[in-house]
């Protein structure tokens, strides 16, 4: 499958435990031939942080991709959102202490 790729800049603004961050980065987009086909997985994760207190997270990714592609990238999601999950789980488990 061809795929065209075209430079474009993302500005990412995030706000987390009230700080925020904000990232500019150079990208390249991949201009789809055809109707994409969507991939997304969610992972969640209820974290303790006093006793009878919880904080809930949840990562969301979805990817397009050609629906020749779905199988393979479904794995390829599932590993980004895990790993993106667990980051994040181990950076507030952090803070909590």
């Amino acid at each position: 499958m061809t795929t065209h790729v075209k430079n474009s800049t993302m500005r990412v603004q995030r706000t987390y435990l009230g700080k925020n961050q904000e990232d500019v980065k150079d990208l390249e987009v991949h201009i789809f031939e055809t109707q994409p086909a969507q991939v997304n997985i969610t992972l969640g994760q209820t974290i303790p942080i006093r006793p009878y207190e919880t904080v809930r997270v949840s990562v969301s990714i979805t990817m397009p991709c050609y629906k020749e592609e779905v199988e393979h990238k479904v794995d390829e999601v599932y590993t980004l959102t895990f790993e993106k999950l667990q980051q994040i789980v181990i950076n507030m488990t952090q803070s909590f202490k």
